[in-house]
């Protein structure tokens, strides 16, 4: 397998999120500061159930590209500071969109089966499928991203589910309860591109390591 075949997935992510960013700069479509004002009026709007919706298209990959990041989600725990009952509704919409999503993505990847087994003819141990949801389910591009390989790849079903719920829960809580507790204190969001992009780049280098062993048998 050639290094570019077996690292093509991550770097054809790589190319669509960067034509996303490079459409948005350009000005064809409307900036993601903009769109996230406007999602904050559905907020108070329709309340939860706006919530539950945006957040699992925040959770779905690459349509998620264009979105504001955790900022809409973030926003809206901020908006419920000490309002225990309205932040635990809204958490509970958060969370169920995110694992709506999570299956999206995880969907999309195994209906792509047919383009991804021959690059995915192994398996995930255990423990380096634990720790690669672990580390990527702090934010949803990444976890969208991590959803749709291993959707690609011959890990079960029950696994994914195993591994989904178990990162996924802390990491919402923990992002969910900071906001809650800093309230309205915390307004913006840290620009993730870049984190974003280290990341495919970084599992184009793995994937290309990988193939080298292949090569030489």
């Amino acid at each position: 397998m050639s290094a570019l075949k077996a690292a093509r997935i991550p770097i054809a992510f790589l190319a669509l999120y960067g034509l996303v960013d490079v459409i948005g700069q350009l000005g064809y479509v409307p900036t993601v500061d903009n769109v996230a004002r406007s999602l904050e009026g559905l907020f108070t709007t329709y309340g939860a159930v706006a919530v539950a919706g945006i957040s699992v298209l925040e959770n779905l990959v690459l349509i998620n590209a264009y979105f504001p990041g955790s900022l809409v989600i973030l926003t809206a725990m901020a908006m419920q500071a000490g309002n225990p009952e309205a932040a635990a509704i809204t958490f509970c919409a958060i969370y169920g969109g995110a694992t709506i999503g999570y299956h999206l993505s995880f969907l999309v990847g195994r209906m792509s089966d047919g383009l991804w087994k021959k690059r995915s003819q192994s398996t995930y141990n255990s423990t380096g499928l634990g720790l690669l949801f672990l580390a990527t389910y702090w934010h949803p591009h990444l976890a969208a991203v991590t959803n749709t390989a291993v959707g690609g790849s011959p890990v079960p079903y029950s696994r994914f589910l195993l591994y989904s719920l178990l990162a996924s829960l802390p990491w919402n809580l923990f992002w969910g309860g900071l906001m809650y507790s800093a309230g309205t204190l915390i307004k913006g969001e840290v620009d993730l591109s870049t984190v974003l992009y280290v990341y495919l780049v970084g599992w184009i280098v793995y994937e290309v390591l990988r193939s080298r062993p292949r090569n030489r048998q």
